[in-house]
């Protein structure tokens, strides 16, 4: 592994330990969890490598301001984007 791949993954491992630590809602890297929240009712399918399911107002801050700090990307779920109504954030790192 290069000395660039290890520090990425190092940084992602600092954010979920940041995430896990500083938000009240969950925080799920396993595998089955981001199978199921990998596809909505389209055919679009890409597998997240973190989920955030944030209790509340705070929690949704905290997860954005950790993103930015770490420069991962987002994307949000909202209850009305798909037939699960499986809400939360993906990200992917």
């Amino acid at each position: 592994m290069k000395t660039t791949e290890k520090t990425e993954k190092n940084s992602q491992k600092q954010f979920i330990v940041e995430l896990q630590e500083r938000i009240k809602g969950d925080v799920s890297c396993d595998d089955v969890i981001l199978g199921i929240y990998s596809t909505d009712a389209s055919n679009y399918q890409i597998k997240p490598e973190i989920l955030v399911l944030p209790k509340d107002e705070e929690d949704v801050i905290t997860a954005v301001n950790l993103a930015a700090k770490y420069s991962v990307n987002i994307l949000p779920r909202g209850g009305g984007t798909s037939r699960r109504s499986r809400q939360g954030f993906r990200f992917r790192c």
